[in-house]
């Protein structure tokens, strides 16, 4: 059986950008890029034909695939004071001959293979936008929020494109203060939410996934000693079972980790 035919196969294309940045006044600035850009398939979208044990498929490629063309417009709006910033980011891309892997409702021949997944290309649209805000109400208290999303559409079956990441936000406290010791320099203590939402829209044969949320605990040391540091992480402290949408595990319906604790120590080098 012949897996993978003979090809000679040749691609050029060209790309350019272009960009705006501008300050009215000093605590705004807003800025504006365009661009064309390309990209070629690689040798695994084009040829591959096998079994990917890390992501639990089979993989096909299809020779016949050409340069992938996008069309991208971004921007972003900053709002900075010594306290307060603030940054939002919306873009559009519109990619013609978008190259993506297709999951299909197929299944393989091969031990262990798995759903057949077939990189395929159409036209697609990606939109969506960043949103992020920090805060500092007094010297110790730090604020921060974050949330951002993509909205996929593919132009030829009229659906999202598979692999769609959720919405997803953050949100942190943090209480620092600076100590005047011998040894300890700054301490920092905090918390982080993160929050998911389902993913309902995905490709044909694609799962959707809950929405979720964990709560991380955190501890910060910086000593003046060589600049030393040490750090406690609390991650997912309520034992929260969820899927992660992009993960390869997805597909076996195994969870991220659930409670788990980490200790950092960072040493520098070169310093008395």
């Amino acid at each position: 059986m012949t897996r993978v035919e003979n090809n000679n196969l040749s691609f050029s294309n060209w790309s350019a950008s272009s960009g705006l940045s501008w300050t009215p006044r000093q605590c705004w600035n807003f800025k504006l890029n365009l661009s064309r850009s390309f990209r070629v398939p690689n040798q695994a979208e084009l040829f591959i034909n096998g079994v990917h044990h890390g992501t639990f498929r089979h993989e096909m490629g299809d020779a016949s695939l050409q340069s992938e063309i996008g069309y991208q417009a971004d921007a972003t709006v900053l709002y900075e004071l010594k306290q307060f910033y603030v940054k939002v980011s919306p873009y559009f891309n519109y990619f013609n001959g978008y190259i993506y892997l297709r999951p299909t409702a197929q299944f393989s021949t091969l031990p262990d293979g798995g759903q057949v997944y077939q990189y395929s290309q159409h036209d697609a649209i990606f939109a969506g936008s960043e949103f992020y805000i920090e805060w500092h109400p007094v010297k110790q208290i730090h604020m921060e929020y974050m949330i951002d999303g993509v909205y996929t559409y593919n132009l030829n079956t009229g659906l999202a494109l598979p692999f769609t990441p959720p919405v997803r936000g953050r949100f942190q406290l943090e209480y620092e203060k600076d100590f005047d010791k011998r040894y300890l320099s700054e301490m920092a203590v905090g918390g982080n939410y993160l929050v998911w939402s389902s993913q309902n829209r995905v490709d044909r044969n694609e799962h959707a996934t809950s929405g979720a949320f964990t709560v991380d605990l955190f501890l910060k040391m910086e000593f003046k000693e060589d600049g030393a540091s040490l750090n406690f992480q609390f991650n997912n402290i309520f034992n929260r079972y969820y899927l992660n949408h992009l993960s390869a595990y997805r597909a076996l319906n195994i969870p991220q980790q659930g409670r788990n604790f980490t200790i950092m120590l960072n040493l520098p080098f070169g310093k008395k």
